[in-house]
């Protein structure tokens, strides 16, 4: 009973944020448009609702720490990062607060021994993590001109990089690349928000 009530009220804020978001984008976006030119063709439009997709990633938090109570500041990371990955769905770009807090967020817990075995064990793990995406991203710049990774999936990567270990750093890598790859060629989509791959990967973690 106690679960299907934390799903209810959850359910019901991720429906509010459904709404909210899309109006606190545009607001963001306006502030920015002067200093960021891929922004200014969407700065009229108001970004579209997904509630199906907002209760699924707002749900994903709750019920893990419901399961998981001695994870506590885990289920804070995936928050954020269910909340970087709707606003990525909706817009194609997440708020550098966002991308900050939660890299904020990482870094202090690696700093305060709350993540991780170790800080070293962390950045090599993240260096791990990250050097795919670069290499893809520096193979398609020499050959196309072009990211296949904007910066912000970069930052993210980063800093979910400190949450794992070598191994799972690897796994987590590859799974949400591949993810990716097949997305791409099921629906045949060039261009698609990353970061829900990077979140079902790093939930998928947990589980394997």
């Amino acid at each position: 009973m106690t679960m299907m009530l934390l799903f209810l009220l959850s359910s019901l804020s991720a429906l509010v944020m459904a709404v909210s978001l899309p109006n606190i984008i545009v607001r963001v976006e306006k502030n920015v448009i002067s200093q960021c030119d891929d922004l200014k063709p969407s700065r009229e439009t108001t970004p579209p609702m997904y509630p199906l997709a907002a209760v699924a990633l707002f749900n994903i938090a709750p019920v893990f720490y419901w399961f998981n109570p001695e994870q506590g500041y885990l289920s804070g990371g995936l928050f954020l990062l269910s909340v970087s990955s709707y606003i990525d769905i909706v817009r194609r770009w997440v708020p550098d607060s966002v991308i900050f807090l939660f890299s904020g967020v990482s870094v202090y817990g690696v700093a305060s021994g709350t993540i991780g075995p170790s800080p070293e064990e962390a950045f090599m793990a993240t260096g791990l993590f990250v050097f795919p995406f670069i290499v893809i991203n520096g193979f398609s710049w020499l050959k196309k001109k072009i990211w296949v990774f904007a910066s912000g999936d970069i930052y993210i990567v980063l800093s979910i990089g400190l949450w794992l270990d070598k191994t799972t750093a690897v796994m987590v890598a590859g799974l949400s690349i591949l993810l990716a790859l097949l997305y791409g060629s099921v629906f045949r989509q060039p261009h698609f928000p990353f970061i829900p791959f990077l979140l079902f990967s790093f939930l998928m973690n947990g589980f394997i």
